[in-house]
């Protein structure tokens, strides 16, 4: 008897059932083993979490195809599943001398030593994507204080024609937010573009995620909002009478 993943009955009997068909398989190709097939699995990673769906057929231990050097045995817990390798140790060891337990580990440990490589690349990405985001925002600031010093006798009279200053607030606000929206949209079809040669790198994650993108343009949004708001305030302060003797 055997049971097999969905890759393998994609390739083996693509739209029949495969239930009670037979696979025939061995390590001599004059001595195959024929098997019937129980139940099917759905695919699973064996080697990678970047690896295809690989055909795999499960066969109880009571037939191995070939003598069965090393095993792997695999067991699903509530809570944390480390409680239970002192038990499993002990009715391990009690099925014999000859047996070796050996490299134990969680399923999150292995997930974790896979993806080192990606966690890295990310971590390298934050690291030099906050400065560039301050740099960007202090720069944000400073041209925008600059405008506000440029504008201020203009800024005093259309507060002394009667202006609210909400109105001058957003004015301040609305050429900061004209920038950055220029500068998303031509920021986000060129990093669909740059993330096309390390599409590789990433896992479980797209180029072209598009929570992803909104979350960056989000985040730029907000730090620019945050950096014009004070020259923005600023400006919507200014006491008319000195911003008409301002030279």
């Amino acid at each position: 008897m055997t049971i097999i993943s969905e890759a393998a009955v994609r390739f083996y009997f693509r739209d029949r059932d495969p239930l009670g068909g037979t696979l025939a398989f061995g390590a001599n190709p004059g001595a195959k083993d024929v098997y019937q097939i129980v139940g099917v699995v759905a695919d699973a990673k064996h080697r990678s979490l970047r690896e295809a769906a690989v055909r795999f057929a499960y066969l109880p231990i009571t037939q191995p195809r070939s003598r069965l050097n090393r095993l792997t045995l695999s067991l699903k817990a509530e809570g944390d599943p480390m409680r239970l390798l002192t038990a499993v140790r002990q009715q391990i060891e009690s099925l014999g001398p000859n047996i070796l337990l050996s490299d134990i580990f969680t399923m999150q440990e292995q997930i974790d030593a896979a993806l080192v490589q990606e966690r890295l690349m990310s971590l390298l990405s934050a690291f030099f994507g906050m400065p560039a985001l301050t740099l960007s925002a202090i720069g944000l600031y400073g041209t925008l204080s600059q405008t506000v010093v440029q504008r201020t006798n203009e800024i005093g009279v259309r507060i002394a024609l009667g202006a609210a200053r909400g109105d001058v607030l957003w004015m301040i606000l609305r050429r900061s937010l004209v920038v950055v929206g220029l500068g998303i949209a031509l920021g986000v079809p060129a990093a669909l573009l740059a993330a096309r040669p390390i599409e590789t790198l990433l896992y479980g994650l797209k180029p072209t995620d598009a929570g992803s993108l909104l979350l960056a343009a989000s985040v730029l949004l907000v730090a620019a909002l945050v950096a014009s708001y004070l020259p923005a305030r600023r400006a919507s302060r200014i006491d008319p009478m000195v911003a008409l003797r301002y030279e």
